[in-house]
């Protein structure tokens, strides 16, 4: 008996199988975080430092992810503000902004 009349016995084709044989790991890692970034804040142990370092370390690692080393230093550079920066910039941003 073949793979594929096998697949069919089992009322599961080959496409359905390799479909759901990887799950996106992305998808995966976004809820991961979302789901710590909520209870950090549900919990109010953690300062708004904290939860943006999480943030920052979840994107460095997504970056160290890419193959391409010019994309992946480029992602890395363009995700490496420093969180007194990101202050800075949203404060600026804020009074920038029309009411």
């Amino acid at each position: 008996m073949t793979s594929r009349s096998a697949a069919a016995i089992n009322g599961r084709s080959l496409a359905t199988e390799s479909a759901t044989a990887m799950p996106d790991p992305l998808n995966a890692s976004h809820s991961c975080i979302a789901l710590a970034v909520l209870i950090a804040l549900a919990s109010g142990g953690c300062s708004n430092e904290q939860v943006y370092d999480t943030g920052q370390s979840w994107q460095r690692e997504q970056c160290d992810r890419i193959m391409d080393r010019f994309e992946r230093e480029r992602c890395l550079a363009s995700n490496s503000q420093s969180y007194e920066d990101y202050q800075r910039q949203r404060a600026a941003d804020k009074t920038a902004e029309p009411h």
